[in-house]
């Protein structure tokens, strides 16, 4: 082979490496980055939770009807009060939402009802029971927002449930049964105004009713821990720009392989087919083959030509004759032979004229 010709195909090749190189590199970094897009998008589509804290409570007055012992127009919160001298009671309740961490957008809603129920003492088993809204509920959406309040009062006619009370006891003659008037402040929050679930809150002000004296217990459901949590949606319009560009990403990672593959086949060169499958040979059938390092007198043999190694393996099986291996200086072109008596057998492997022209051998 011509020393000019073995540069050229020293930098075919070096050309080649670094052009598969890049390819192999910009398609590693096409794929990385398409996956990150994929990751980003999974993970927003997903439901996520963020923590919250909240806290409630109720004050109360409770106002004295016009009487001979009490001087003062209203009674503070958490004494004991005499039935008969109650003219209304005043409530202000008092609720606070603390998002923690992501600030999100979300809603909440509230009401105040009253519920007057009498159970039976023994059994715990609710006789009676009406419910009324004394607050019409109230919505509001937030964005990004980390907290609010709430803060109403209201005005509980006391006289009027404990005699409706009274009345349905006398009417039906009952003993033995407690009856409560429970005023709640009923807080439900989502994280989106598609959720279908909603995190309830309830702060409550439970009144005694039908006793002379009572005492005024407030309760709620709120819990002070870590645990508070509240689902939202995170997914927007924006993430949907996330997915196009994993698509068009996707896509091109996919036409630079193709790109890739073609660029393989193309710039095979006739020499690197050759030597390849030279070695191809050598590696799987090299226990076979014994090289002979001077030329062969061919005088006095008939030679016959065989298409494929694969028929040589047959023929040396056949005769039991071992497979000759010669190849000429400029390494492009290769003899397999096996001698029997006046009979050669050849294959010969050489640089073809075109790629596409290669052999296919076992």
């Amino acid at each position: 082979m011509r020393k000019d010709r073995v540069n050229e195909i020293l930098v075919e090749q070096t050309k080649r490496r670094r052009g598969i190189c890049s390819y192999i590199c910009l398609i590693i970094v096409l794929s990385v980055i398409a996956l990150s897009f994929l990751v980003v998008f999974v993970n927003k589509s997903r439901k996520q939770y963020v923590s919250y804290e909240e806290r409630g409570k109720v004050d109360y007055e409770v106002y004295l009807k016009s009487n001979e012992f009490f001087e003062e127009e209203y009674l503070e919160r958490d004494q004991q009060y005499i039935a008969s001298l109650i003219d209304y009671i005043t409530a202000d309740f008092y609720y606070e939402f603390m998002l923690e961490g992501e600030r999100i957008d979300y809603q909440y809603s509230y009401e105040i009802v009253s519920i007057v129920n009498v159970k039976d003492k023994v059994t715990g088993n609710t006789l009676y029971e009406v419910e009324e809204v004394m607050l019409e509920e109230k919505t509001y959406s937030l964005k990004q927002q980390p907290k609010f309040t709430i803060e109403e009062e209201v005005e509980i006619d006391y006289h009027a449930y404990n005699n409706l009370i009274k009345k349905f006891i006398s009417t039906y003659d009952l003993d033995g049964v407690d009856s409560t008037l429970t005023i709640d402040l009923i807080v439900r929050t989502s994280g989106s105004v598609e959720e279908e679930e909603e995190e309830k809150s309830v702060v409550s002000l439970v009144i005694p009713l039908t006793s002379k004296t009572m005492a005024i217990d407030i309760s709620s459901n709120l819990v002070a821990n870590d645990e508070n949590v509240l689902r939202y949606d995170s997914f927007s319009s924006y993430h949907y720009w996330i997915l196009i560009l994993f698509i068009v990403l996707l896509i091109l990672d996919i036409y630079m392989m193709i790109r890739f593959g073609r660029y393989v086949i193309e710039t095979k060169t006739k020499e690197g087919v050759y030597a390849r499958k030279l070695r191809k040979i050598l590696n799987n059938y090299g226990s076979y083959i014994q090289k002979v390092n001077n030329e062969l007198e061919l005088e006095g043999y008939q030679v016959l030509k065989i298409d494929t190694f694969h028929d040589m393996l047959e023929i040396r099986d056949t005769i039991q004759s071992p497979i000759l291996m010669v190849e000429n200086k400029e390494k492009t072109r290769t003899y397999f032979v096996i001698p029997s008596s006046k009979i050669l057998y050849t294959y010969c492997l050489k640089v073809k004229d075109s790629v596409q022209e290669e052999e296919k051998y076992e």
